[in-house]
């Protein structure tokens, strides 16, 4: 939901390292969609969860078809299609972003496969909005990604010419374009704050990105990460200003880096990242989670602390080969959600929670959903799963980097962000 950053300075170049410790005791909360599919790559994609724990995300159902779900603190689950959204396997509804209050933004594709942005509000009113110069062509549109507490959305929209822009979105929805000087190839805001600062990217002229940051009275200071020489591309940003992400260095390979309120960037590897780092969110103590893939192509999450201690996560039902777990975001008491495959490449949601804020109400056993009028119902399995965690720590990374891997990263058309890329590679 939330993320941020402002300028480059260096310290510590190299890696953070750490010495390897055991995790706390976590446990596991897995759950899926009423309607979730049940073969393979089809089934349950969280892709925020706020500081209640309620999450946000999509399902893909029996046929493909894409629909949005809202998962409660107690473990009820609503799925929900915007209006006008399509009903065919390259159209639905795909949430991105739950605020503190409970209200969701995302996109969806018409009929005609056309995006549009949409708000739904804690009460389930859904509406849908496009940004004035969005094209009209199919797999072209308005791309909302993130939303602050104060109802501020951000994203990017494509024009005709397939142009990219980023956009703020008002609270009384008014719609202001935001655009990097420098970014001729465009510009992509990836998270806003709760006081309304906005980290993203742009690439120049010669394709490479670079990270920026906005101030709420317009201000935009570009960054780069000492050792991303190929690349920077923020993902999050907290209250505080912190921001993570990505920085693709001279031998193609990921590194994750967190940018301090001040400027300082460290950057960091974890053992094993041979196939490189993906930071998707780091909450209001700065604490950072995400994803890579080890050797042997099985992706693992992560957390890293301040300190830099860095915990590998893997879902105990994640059995799939290679192996999939994803931490696709962490909020303010550090519970974490995302997705994970099992044998039969069938994707489920999971909430890990930790001893610290193992008082969370997250919900467990079976429930029944108890949808408002309009949306879809029924039975939401869940279960739960004990584990006493893995290890922690943080060495230099290297190797070369799997192809498909670094599209997860390069191919954010028109602000489809990494939520979006992750679910078009592995269907």
């Amino acid at each position: 939901m939330s993320r941020v950053s402002l300028l480059v300075a260096l310290v510590g170049v190299g890696a953070f390292a750490s010495s390897p410790k055991v995790a706390s005791a976590q446990t596991f909360i897995e759950f899926d969609a009423p309607n979730a599919g049940t073969t393979g790559y089809l089934g349950t994609i969280p892709t925020s969860i706020n500081s209640s724990s309620a999450i946000t995300g999509y399902t893909l159902d029996a046929d493909s078809v894409t629909r949005g779900f809202v998962r409660s603190s107690s473990g009820d689950i609503v799925e929900f299609a915007a209006p006008n959204a399509g009903t065919d396997s390259s159209s639905g509804t795909f949430p991105w972003s739950i605020n503190s209050g409970g209200a969701i933004t995302g996109d969806f594709a018409d009929a005609l496969h056309v995006y549009h942005g949409f708000i739904r509000a804690p009460s389930g009113d859904i509406s849908a909005f496009d940004c004035p110069g969005a094209g009209g062509q199919a797999g072209n549109g308005t791309f909302p990604v993130s939303i602050n507490s104060a109802g501020v959305i951000v994203g990017s929209y494509n024009d005709s010419n397939w142009v990219t822009h980023g956009f703020i979105r008002g609270s009384n929805g008014n719609v202001i374009d935001l655009d990097v000087a420098e970014g001729s190839r465009g510009t992509s805001p990836l998270s806003i704050n709760s006081a309304g600062v906005v980290t993203g990217s742009f690439d120049d002229v010669n394709q490479i990105s670079h990270g920026f940051v906005r101030t709420v009275d317009g201000t935009i200071t570009a960054f780069d990460v000492p050792d991303g020489a190929h690349g920077t591309n923020p993902t999050s940003i907290n209250d505080s200003g912190a921001i993570t992400g990505s920085a693709r260095n001279s031998n193609e390979v990921l590194r994750g880096f967190v940018r301090s309120p001040d400027g300082t960037i460290v950057e960091f590897d974890i053992p094993e990242d041979t196939n490189g780092v993906i930071p998707t969110s780091i909450n209001n103590d700065g604490i950072v989670a995400g994803y890579f893939k080890d050797a042997s192509l099985n992706q693992h999450a992560f957390v890293r602390a301040v300190s830099g201690d860095i915990t590998v996560i893997d879902e105990p039902k994640g059995n799939a080969s290679p192996l999939l777990t994803s931490a696709d975001s962490i909020n303010s008491d550090g519970s974490i959600t995302g997705t994970y495959l099992d044998a039969k490449n069938e994707r489920h949601g999971f909430v890990r929670i930790v001893a610290d804020s193992a008082s969370s109400t997250l919900g467990s056993d079976t429930t029944v959903s108890t949808p408002a009028s309009g949306e879809s119902g029924g039975i939401a399995t869940q279960t739960q799963s004990q584990s006493t965690g893995g290890t922690a720590g943080s060495t230099s990374g290297g190797g070369t980097m799997d192809l498909l891997w670094l599209l997860v990263l390069l191919a954010q058309v028109g602000a489809a962000a990494i939520g979006r890329t992750q679910w078009r590679l592995r269907r």
